[in-house]
């Protein structure tokens, strides 16, 4: 009987380690650009978990990229691994959890200064971009998890 008991202790544990460890996994720092003749969207990670989504409206001109200095949207966003090098991303409308949400595929791209946001490359950078007073930020997983409670369930599961 003991046996059985330790057993099933040493499976939760290693079962409670894994789920740490991929939850863990996908790990990236600092900004990421994507940019078309519209928008340009940028990808922060400041925290563990924690992506942090912003558009900027504009295009091209003749001096070259114009695009607004403030962020036309802004959301904050909890992720959870699903491996080494993806997760998925709890998106809700105006980031608000009541409102229509979904879920984003982020990835390491194919090479190290990337990451694929739904599809769409992303590209390291070091550019610093202004934020907005409606960004209401910077926030931690923790924190997140609090907000989004009756929605995280979207990314949790496997």
């Amino acid at each position: 009987m003991k046996s059985h008991i330790l057993s099933f202790v040493v499976s939760v544990v290693l079962f409670s380690s894994m789920q740490v460890h991929a939850s863990t996994g996908f790990a990236t720092t600092g900004n990421y650009v994507y940019k078309n003749k519209s928008e340009q969207i940028v990808l922060s990670f400041p925290k563990q978990g924690v992506v942090f989504y912003r558009r900027f409206i504009g295009g091209f001109e003749k001096t070259g990229e114009q695009y607004k200095k403030l962020p036309s949207a802004s959301t904050w966003a909890p992720y959870v691994s699903s491996g080494n090098d993806s997760a998925k991303a709890l998106i809700c409308e105006f980031s608000n959890p009541t409102r229509k949400c979904s879920t984003v595929k982020v990835e390491t791209g194919s090479d190290a200064d990337s990451v694929v946001w739904s599809g769409k490359v992303f590209k390291k950078t070091d550019k610093k971009f202004q934020s907005s007073r409606f960004d209401q930020g910077p926030y931690t997983f923790k924190e997140l998890e609090k907000i989004y409670r009756s929605r995280m369930p979207m990314i949790s599961k496997r």
